[in-house]
């Protein structure tokens, strides 16, 4: 019984071993190591077999490259290791499997329904593709290198960095390729004059601490709060460089944000052809009258790195503001049956002192508002959902032209449909700088 039972378990054992292919099992003994690398796979099929045997023989490529030595050896600063890390990581996936389109059928073979594929690569036909990549790679470099530094003597600050930039991602190209090339070839390839990620950073940093704004004109201006200032703020963006020849460069067409000191957006825009912008927005104080204009980059079309380098180069001009006087307007309000509504007048009046506009039945101004109920629906709790708007027309008094308009609204619930339209009406609300548009139309009549 026990020599029964050995003799089943040899058999097991057997089978097990020989239900493979014998190069399957010991697949170094039956390929040249020095001339392939080699992949082996096994499938219900034969695609299902070659696509395992592509996937080992991609790995073999990608795990030869040391990515931390790599990322240390391009870049340094530790800021910016993860992404780097990460870019390199898929970088070589991609340049590994791009390597193996020359792959070759070594061994291939069906045994009991399943089917088995060795795939090799020629060791020196994929490093001689590789030296090439390289040299056209490097080639390429240089161009944009030249790109780059034309760009910047035509004071075109965007391509300069963005090229810069792809010159980044074209060198991590570059010595990912080089990096498995060196894990395999006997010797290192030497690149005359290579550069690093880090020398080109340092390029574009240089290059963004010689932008420069000024004010040329516009600055320390005075005028009544809440009206445009008298006279444009003009600023100028030059590229200030150390090189005697090249000098103090305009910056054309450079994208730039402008805000008031508190932050508040005033506009966007690009540099002429001088690298000049101008700019006269309303007086609007940040601290009691004084006030400010900030110009800055907009960073939005720089690459993510370079953020906080673009927010260090700013300069602004100031002002100071006189407290104006009131805007005088005859106000009244009525529905769509000419009935006053006082809930609308009481709330719109409110606003308007607020914002330095007098209620005076003897102004030149007539402000003539039209109250509606535009939605009034019944919930189920019995309720009510109101939804009401006014829209008031400002005109001369003496000729009756139209100034312009205001459009307000106002939402309230309730259980008493009156009760709640009279709230609504009581909380209309009105664009502040809407009404600012309005008091400056009317100070221009």
């Amino acid at each position: 019984m026990k020599k029964k039972y050995l003799f089943l378990c040899f058999i097991l054992v057997a089978r097990v071993l020989f239900s493979s292919p014998v190069w399957f099992q010991s697949p170094r003994n039956f390929y040249d190591a020095d001339v392939y690398l080699a992949g082996i796979g096994e499938g219900d099929s034969y695609d299902s077999a070659m696509a395992v045997a592509r996937s080992e023989l991609i790995q073999q490529i990608s795990v030869n490259v040391k990515v931390d030595n790599l990322v240390s050896f391009l870049y340094e600063e530790t800021e910016n290791r993860i992404t780097y890390t990460e870019t390199i990581n898929q970088n070589i996936q991609l340049t590994s499997e791009k390597e193996i389109q020359g792959i070759e059928i070594l061994r291939q073979e069906q045994v009991r329904g399943r089917y088995y594929v060795m795939l090799g690569i020629n060791k020196q036909r994929m490093l001689r593709n590789m030296e090439l990549e390289i040299t056209e790679l490097w080639r390429s470099i240089q161009s944009s290198l030249q790109n780059a530094e034309r760009h910047v003597s035509n004071g075109q600050i965007v391509f300069a960095v963005t090229t810069y930039h792809n010159i980044q991602e074209s060198l991590i190209e570059l010595y990912t390729i080089k990096a498995i090339y060196d894990a395999f070839s006997t010797r290192a390839l030497n690149i005359n004059q290579l550069i690093l990620l880090s020398d080109v950073d340092n390029l574009m940093r240089d290059l963004l601490s010689a932008i420069k704004f000024e004010v040329v004109s516009g600055d320390y201006q005075t005028v009544r709060r809440g009206v445009l200032l008298p006279h444009p703020i003009l600023f100028r963006a030059s590229l200030n460089l150390l090189e005697e020849d090249n000098g103090v460069i305009p910056l054309r067409n450079l994208p730039v944000v402008l805000t008031y000191g508190d932050g508040q957006h005033i506009e966007n825009g690009y540099t002429n052809e001088n690298g000049e912008f101008s700019t006269r927005p309303v007086a609007i104080p940040n601290v009691s009258n004084l006030g400010r204009i900030v110009i800055k980059i907009n960073s939005e079309q720089f690459p993510l790195s370079l953020y906080r380098f673009l927010q260090n180069i700013v300069t602004e001009a100031s002002f100071s503001t006189t407290e104006p006087e009131p805007i005088k307007v005859h106000l009244t309000i009525v529905d769509e049956r000419g009935r006053n509504v006082q809930s609308a007048y009481n709330r719109v009046s409110n606003l308007f002192r607020e914002n330095n506009i007098l209620i005076d039945s003897n102004a030149s101004i007539i402000a003539h508002g039209v109250a509606s109920v535009t939605n009034r629906l019944r919930d189920s709790d019995g309720g009510w959902f109101c939804e009401v708007d006014v829209n008031i027309e400002f005109s001369q008094r003496q000729n009756r032209q139209v100034i312009g308009n205001l459009y307000g609204t106002g939402v309230m619930r309730g259980q008493s449909q009156e009760v709640t339209i009279d709230r609504a009406f009581g909380a209309i609300q009105l664009n502040t700088e809407d009404i600012r548009d309005i008091v400056l139309k009317i100070e221009g009549f």
